[in-house]
This record gives structure tokens, C-alpha cells and sequence, in this order.
């Protein structure tokens, strides 16, 4: 099915360029096929390969995710939301929303890359989620909405 999604892309890139911007056909064909081909190695590394260490170590995070996925979805939307709409002030004469001041003065300032300095705090939001999440999991709390 994943090939068949980027067979599909591939033609209508002829008509519609690749862009993430406007969610072009093409672009939609191309993450689906992705999503294919990701979804189609986990099967076959976890469930094919069936190797005790992949399954207890590696794919706990998943677990841990699994348990309360609704709850950190939204918990996690309301908390960016809380830091890039709510919390608000001004910095040196500069207005700022405490996500953009964690990024530009936290990260950006000294990484040089604003690229990358995104990418960090994006990923340290991964690991507070996945933090919240495994704490949840070891005191059996499970949330159900």
C-alpha cells in the first residue's frame, strides 16, 4: 500500500510539485507512503523479528505513551498553548511569548542554527512529555477521557 502511495505521488508530481506548504497532492501521497513504510519496519522489527530486548527496552517509551495517549495529547497541546499564547511580556523593548523567548534566548542565542535551537526545544518537549508519561505509567495512574 506504501508503494502504491508513492507510485501515486510520483505522478502527480508531474501536474502538482511536492509542497508542505499548501498540502499539495503530491505532498499527501508522499507522507502517506511514509507513514506506510515506517508503520511496515515497526511490524516487521517488533512483531516479525520478535526480539525480547527490542520488545522490553526499546519500545517502553511506546508503552508508556500507549497507556495515556489522550491525556498527554492534550495535556501537551494545552501546555504549548499555555507558552506560546498566554504567557506573555517584554523583554528589553521586545514583546515575546515564553515559547519564542525559550527558543531565541535559550537555545538560538548560543546554537547559532535557529534550525537546530527549534529543533532542541522541540525535542526537550518530547522528553518532559515522555517524563510525564512514564511517571504516570510507574504509579499505574491511567487517565481515560
Amino acid at each position: 500500500m506504501a508503494t502504491s502511495l508513492a507510485a501515486i505521488g510520483g505522478l502527480f508530481v508531474i501536474f502538482d510539485p511536492v509542497c508542505k506548504k499548501r498540502w499539495s497532492v503530491s505532498f499527501a501521497f508522499f507522507t502517506s507512503a511514509m507513514s506506510g513504510f515506517a508503520l511496515s519496519l515497526c511490524f516487521y522489527v517488533v512483531d516479525i523479528l520478535n526480539k525480547p530486548f527490542i520488545k522490553e527496552t526499546l519500545c517502553q517509551p511506546f508503552l508508556w505513551l500507549g497507556m495515556n495517549p489522550l491525556f498527554i495529547f492534550v495535556a501537551m497541546i494545552a501546555f504549548d498553548n499555555l507558552l506560546m499564547n498566554n504567557i506573555r511580556f517584554t523583554f528589553d523593548g521586545h514583546k515575546w511569548n515564553l515559547w519564542g523567548f525559550i527558543n531565541e534566548k535559550g537555545f538560538a542565542s548560543w546554537m547559532g542554527n535557529e534550525y537546530v535551537a527549534s529543533l532542541t526545544v522541540s525535542l526537550l518537549n518530547l522528553a518532559l512529555w515522555m517524563l510525564v508519561a512514564f511517571i504516570l505509567y510507574r504509579k499505574k495512574i491511567f487517565i481515560k477521557l
